[in-house]
Formats: C-alpha cells, structure tokens, sequence
C-alpha cells in the first residue's frame, strides 16, 4: 500500500470513528438526560456497582487475543476462528460463575437487588463475545464507517427502549434492558453485514502464538479495568449508593470527552501504526501528529467541560443531581491526559513490547492504591483529587518508556503538547469568569460555550497552530 493510500485510509478511519464517538455521545446524552429525571442516584449506584465486574470480564474478552489478531500481517481463517471460539467458551464460563458469586457480590454490600441484576445484565458478556472477531478484521482494514454506522443505530435503539421503560417506572431495569438490547442490536447487525464466518476449526498452534502476546497485553488491560474499577468498588462500600450514583454519571459525562475521543483516535492510530512499524520515521511522525492532533480536541474539551460543570448539571439533571459537579470538575482534569497514556500504551504495542506495557501497568497501579488508601477516608472530592495526582504521576513514567523503545523522546511530547495546553487554560479561566458573571441557566451555559469557542479557535488560528491546517486538510481530502 502506497503512503498516500494509507493516508487516505486513515483519515477515512478518523473521520468515522469520530463520527461514532460524536454522534454516539449526543445519543447517550439526550438519553442519559430523559433517565435522570425518571431515575434516582441510587439506582444507578447500583449499576455501578455491577458494571465493575461486567467490565472487568469484558476486558478479558475483548482485549485478549483479538489485539494480537490485528497485529499479525498472514492471519488465516483458522486464526479468526481460533480466536472466535475462545471468546464465546470464555464469555460463557465468566457468565457461570457472575450466576453462582451474585449472592456473595449482593451480601457485601448489602442489597439485595445485586443477584438477579448481575445475572442478567452478565449475558451480555456471551452476547459481545459473538461479535469480537469481526471488530477486530473491520479494525485491520480501517473500515471504521460500518461499525461507526451499526454502533450509531445500536445507541439509538437501546436508547429509546431504555426510556420508554423508564416513563413505564421499570426504574432500574430499564438500565439493565437498555444495556442488553444495544448488545444485541450490535451482534446481530455485524453479523448481517460482516462476510465473515467462522470454520469448524481450531488451531493449538494459532492460541499459543496470539497468547504468547495476548497474554501480557490481557494482563495489563486487566489490572487497568480493574484498577478503574476500583474507584467505584471503594465508594460503593464506603458511601451510601446515591454517592456512586453521582460519581458514576460524572465520570460518564467526562468520558464523553476524554476517554470517548481517545479510544476512537488509539483504535485507528494502533493499526495504522503498525503497518509502519519497522520505519522509523514514518512511525515518529504519524505519532506526533495523532498525539497532537488528539490533544488539540480533547483538552478543551475536558477543560471546558470544567468550566461549565455547575450550571450543565443543574440544567440537563436537575438540583437532585448537582452534587456531580464538583465531582465532573475534578474528574475532567484528571481524565484530560487519557489521550497521551492512551497512545503511549499503544506505541509500546505496536513495538511489540507487552513486558514493559504490562510492567507500567503494575506501576501505575501501585500508585492508584497509595492515593486512594491516603485520601478514601477524607470524602468523595478528595479520592477524586487524588485521582489528578495519579494521572500526572503516570503521563511522566509512561513517556518515559516510550522514549527508551521508540525513536520520540520525552521532551518533543512535552514541547508539542505545551502550546495546546497553554491554550486551553487560558481558554477555560476566561470561560469560567464569563459562566460565573453571566449566572446559572441556559444564558450562561451559551454565553461560556461561545467565549470558549472564540478564544480557542481565534488563538489557535493567531498563533498558526499546524492542528488546525490538519484539520482543514482532513475534511478536505475525505470529501
């Protein structure tokens, strides 16, 4: 494939994997708005809490050998469906022992809700495991449109179930409902589109060889999952379930600009990133821009979502919800950085370097239990302060591996970073100061969405930021 060919791809790949993550927040937002209002925080607590467990055991299943899938230049149809067969035998094995440990989960804290909602809401574990393989070869081909046009429909379907039980007052169910049925609606979708099926075959030679990368790489998302997850372990045993409930929605709404963004721009940067694996120019500058390009739209973003946190809230969710808001401050200086780990993480992968992705990972994690053992017993806003600590902490020793194993060092990341960075602070004091002279409501959540929006976008086009030359020449070669 010619450089132009690949470049052309990508961008393709980008503008539709953005696409899903825009449109797929919008969806999840207006969704999210209408079942705030119909649910209480406690229920979502709730949720919470067995969204640690399911999303652990998905990371097992998904983040397992289909990277290690993706990577391999000559996969065969006997390596797809190696791979297939090990996730469903896998999902299904993880759905029998959620089905007998339920009571436990429900026992430790102490509602008795946990047992049948974690038993069913796990199905969706075999549901996804059907479709992983076909993800992972629309990856490998940059053919991010058909899975960006089936994840938008997907959203839209489960949404509107999810609301209409809402309205009906199924209160929780409704969550557990909208969950499975946008699963389903996925699988079954890939699989009207998707050519390809499985043989009824299986190859120990093929699971050995994805495993022996699969292995390290499944370890380290494991401990990330989990590690991420331990945040809502930990508030749901120390506070009631309302306090979950409003941790959770904050960090689902900065997600929406962080971690959303991020995993659209690892997702395409991982498989173009190895096809140029061996060159390493080509690698430090595809890198550079992605990482700067990332930047560029996830930290005003994350900042500006700072600075708009009260009135949003209290707006979209109602006063039963604004102690979110100091929550979704925090949490959006911690998540801003999501972007450079993401892809620091991925640059190791694509070097082939699991020992050290995995060796970072049992680092990171070790510093995640040393803030939270320091800060759990002191409330709700200092584990959250704790949590900007440790993503700092981590931006340093990740960048520092990357420069060990790969041709970029340290100090170009800092240097690209810094005038974005720059920018976005200053974008967001002075959205702040106008939020705050302008009062709560509508006037000023449009009043400081539009002072954002000019300082950011004039100063980037005054001081001739190269991302915006990017951007325009994206748009312009997709169309």
């Amino acid at each position: 494939m010619t450089t132009d060919n690949l470049k052309r791809q990508t961008v393709s790949a980008a503008v539709w994997q953005i696409s899903n993550g825009v449109v797929c927040n919008i969806i999840q937002l207006a969704v999210t708005v209408i079942l705030a209002r119909h649910i209480m925080p406690d229920q979502y607590g709730i949720i919470a809490i067995i969204s640690i467990f399911i999303t652990v055991a998905q990371t097992l299943v998904s983040s397992n050998l289909s990277t290690a899938l993706i990577r391999k230049d000559n996969r065969t149809d006997v390596d797809c469906s190696t791979v297939f067969y090990y996730n469903i035998v896998l999902s299904i094995i993880l759905y029998i022992a959620f089905y007998f440990i339920a009571p436990v989960i429900a026992g430790f804290y102490e509602i008795e809700e946990l047992t049948s909602a974690l038993r069913v809401l796990s199905v969706g574990l075999i549901i996804g495991a059907l479709s992983e393989v076909q993800k992972a070869l629309y990856a490998v081909n940059l053919d991010f449109k058909t899975t960006t046009l089936l994840n938008i429909l997907s959203t839209s379907v489960s949404g509107v179930i999810g609301v209409i039980l809402a309205v009906l007052d199924f209160k929780i169910w409704s969550l557990i409902v909208q969950s499975l049925s946008y699963s389903a609606c996925n699988t079954v979708m890939i699989w009207c589109v998707s050519k390809w099926r499985p043989v009824l075959k299986f190859s120990n030679s093929s699971l050995r060889e994805f495993f022996t990368f699969g292995s390290k790489l499944m370890t380290s998302n494991l401990i990330d999952t989990t590690f991420r997850q331990l945040y809502s372990a930990v508030i749901g045993k120390l506070f009631a379930p309302s306090v979950l409930g409003l941790y959770n929605r904050a960090e689902t709404f900065v997600n929406m600009t962080s971690q959303v963004p991020s995993d659209a721009f690892s997702t395409i940067s991982y498989p173009v990133l190895c096809r140029v694996k061996d060159d390493d120019t080509t690698l430090k500058n595809g890198y550079r821009r992605i990482m700067r390009l990332s930047a560029f739209i996830i930290f005003p973003l994350c900042l500006g979502m700072c600075a708009v946190a009260d009135p949003l809230v209290n707006l979209l969710l109602t006063d039963k919800w604004a102690g979110m808001a100091p929550m979704l401050q925090l949490l959006s200086l911690s998540l801003m950085w999501y972007p450079v780990h993401a892809l620091n993480l991925n640059l190791l992968q694509v070097k082939g370097r699991s020992d050290l992705y995995l060796r970072l990972e049992i680092f990171r994690k070790i510093i995640i239990i040393i803030t939270l053992a320091a800060t759990m017993y002191f409330g709700i806003i200092a584990i959250c302060m704790g949590r900007i600590f440790t993503s700092v902490i981590a931006l340093f020793v990740n960048s520092l591996y990357t420069s060990r194993i790969s041709p970029i060092k340290r100090s170009e990341q800092f240097y690209d970073l810094l005038p974005v960075l720059l920018l976005s602070i200053v974008m967001y004091a002075l959205t702040a100061v106008t939020v705050y002279l302008s009062g709560d409501g509508i006037v000023g959540i449009t009043a400081g969405i539009a002072t954002g929006l000019i300082i950011y976008i004039g100063g980037a086009a005054v001081f001739r930021f190269t991302e915006m030359t990017e951007l325009r020449n994206i748009i312009k070669m997709y169309f």
